[in-house]
């Protein structure tokens, strides 16, 4: 822009300065367009991916729990056949044998509840189980697949 004597040229306000300002607007709204979109993207994007990493996480925690089940009956089964070895009265026998199991169902009902109450609630419509038996049959379908 050329300014002659200190004034700025009529004709320069009229058809620049509107070429101008639409190519500011012009780029403002892609600007902003970009930006809304992107966040809008970002957040379906990461809710997807947090959804398959929460059902991953749950998985992993049945899977563990199932172990330690497996581990916990295995040592009672030692401990019943030590008992049985060491020629312990029945009704012992058969007291400690009830004992155990109501321990293992109160572990198990500790452990499922343990998983949905601290699980993230925003997360929750994950858990498609409410007690142990249903949370081994849902694991099942998960780690093998649905059966035909």
């Amino acid at each position: 822009m050329i300014i002659i004597g200190g004034q700025v040229p009529s004709y320069f306000f009229c058809e620049e300065m509107v070429e101008i300002e639409n190519e500011l607007l012009n780029s403002l709204f892609w600007f902003l367009a970009g930006a809304i979109s992107f966040r809008l993207l970002s957040v379906v994007f990461l809710s997807g991916v947090s959804s398959l990493v929460m059902e991953k996480t749950l998985i992993q925690s049945l899977i563990l729990l199932r172990f330690c089940d497996e581990a916990y009956a295995a040592v009672l089964r030692v401990k019943q056949a030590k008992l049985h070895d060491d020629n312990v009265d029945r009704d012992v026998l058969q007291d400690s044998l009830e004992a155990d199991n109501i321990t293992i169902d109160i572990w198990r009902a500790a452990s499922i509840n343990g998983v949905i109450n601290h699980f993230p609630a925003r997360a929750r419509h994950i858990i498609k189980f409410k007690d142990w038996r249903s949370a081994m049959n849902y694991l099942s379908k998960k780690v093998e697949g649905p059966r035909r």
